[in-house]
């Protein structure tokens, strides 16, 4: 009779699998990308060296996930279907962020300070530069040295390929003050 009843029970818990690869565009041609964290409700999992991610989800359809790179906006994929065992996203893009050289960051720093007028102490008016600067770049670093500044209110496209139609560009939608691209999943599906 206990038998009976774990076997009816794990016969009605329904298991999903989520799936996808990450790329990215380097010069003209396509890379996956590793390392990037993707999350599903509260639990998440970083893309493998070929880019792959795979959730294994044995509770309700989750309505929405979310990617999260190091150089790239946040990418949040929302109204995904309600029924499936296996939902396959394809090879989906990430967008990066412009990246600008130290050089260039450096100039923009030197046109903040000079436009402090009523400062006379250098000091002051490069800490106050550095913090108007802060929100809006993120130096990239390799190892101990910067290579350049990640522009976090610019992207480098506005479109991106279609996952599930590799050969179809669709155009996204990108809120600045959250560094978010929201796709909705009818419409790559199409």
């Amino acid at each position: 009779m206990i038998g009976v009843m774990i076997t009816g029970l794990t016969n009605n818990v329904q298991s999903q699998v989520i799936r996808g690869q990450l790329i990215g565009k380097s010069q003209d041609k396509y890379e996956s990308l590793p390392g990037i964290s993707v999350m599903i409700d509260t639990v998440y999992q970083i893309s493998d060296i070929d880019g792959f991610f795979n959730f294994q989800i044995v509770k309700n359809y989750p309505k929405s996930l979310v990617i999260s790179g190091y150089v790239h906006p946040k990418l949040m994929i929302y109204n995904l279907p309600v029924s499936y065992n296996t939902l396959d996203l394809g090879k989906i893009e990430l967008i990066e962020h412009m990246i600008i050289s130290p050089h260039q960051y450096d100039s923009i720093r030197s046109n903040v300070i000079s436009s402090f007028k009523n400062i006379d102490i250098l000091i002051v008016q490069q800490q106050k530069a550095d913090s108007l600067l802060k929100p809006k770049y993120r130096p990239l670093n390799d190892w101990s040295s910067i290579v350049g500044y990640v522009v976090l209110d610019k992207i480098m496209a506005n479109e991106m390929l279609n996952p599930l139609d590799e050969k179809a560009k669709i155009k996204i939608d990108y809120n600045v003050e959250k560094d978010l691209i929201s796709l909705d999943y009818n419409k790559i599906k199409k």
